[in-house]
């Protein structure tokens, strides 16, 4: 596990994981805290019928996950691939924390994480230029912290706790060149999140295979007062 809870690099993805299991241990009295920095092993169970009911009744791959400290039990979790967390009673984090996820991460664990000042154009062009480079630190730098938690569990093989590193990029690769044409913003007048921006972005790419213009819808919002990519990939 790792030492502490508080995220200052991209290569620290994994604190995500232990913080939020940890508040949804602590909901059956279990917390592990005294353990940080310690091994740990990892027992997964994937559930045969799902816990929950309603709306999220069909939940992507949930599964149970005990947590052992010298063959003694000191914590468990419910979590899936959509990277929404339970505890054992079946209620989600928001019900018990009072808090979403993403809110718990960015105050308790990624509030002192650096990010850079861009702009909203700025981010945009950063962001395109991350799927030729393919550069990995820049790409969750300037993305939002709920898409580090949806990473966890990008291309994860059945029985490993969550996506190793290589594989954990989820950008389109092989372009040898993007070039922005034009970037509109766009209104939406019911838009449930008001702090996101919406923006319409056209770009030109080129790869081995030709060359192709392309359109697609990004958002931009901020965590911990830094304006931040929440679109899924480009």
């Amino acid at each position: 596990m790792p030492k502490d809870l508080k995220v200052t690099s991209v290569d620290e993805m994994e604190t995500i994981y232990f913080g939020l299991g940890l508040e949804m241990s602590k909901v059956i009295e279990m917390d592990y805290t005294a353990l940080l920095g310690k091994v740990v092993t990892m027992e997964s169970y994937y559930l045969k019928e799902s816990f929950l009911e309603g709306d999220f009744k069909q939940e992507v791959n949930p599964r149970g996950i005990i947590i052992r400290y010298k063959g003694d039990i000191i914590g468990a979790h419910l979590d899936s691939n959509s990277g929404d967390f339970y505890a054992l009673t079946g209620d989600k984090f928001d019900q018990l924390t009072g808090s979403t996820e993403e809110e718990y991460i960015n105050k308790k664990i990624m509030d002192t994480y650096q990010r850079p000042y861009l702009s909203d154009e700025e981010l945009i062009k950063a962001y395109l230029d991350c799927n030729v480079q393919e550069n990995y630190t820049r790409y969750y730098e300037i993305r939002a912290s709920k898409l580090w938690l949806k990473t966890l569990f990008l291309y994860k093989e059945k029985n490993e706790l969550f996506s190793q590193k290589e594989k954990r990029q989820g950008m389109r690769t092989g372009y040898q060149d993007i070039k922005m044409i034009s970037i509109e913003e766009m209104k939406y007048e019911a838009y449930p999140d008001e702090n996101i921006t919406v923006y319409g972005v056209t770009f030109f790419t080129r790869s081995e295979a030709g060359g192709e213009e392309n359109y697609e819808t990004v958002y931009i919002g901020e965590e911990n007062g830094i304006r931040v990519i929440y679109s899924e990939g480009i």
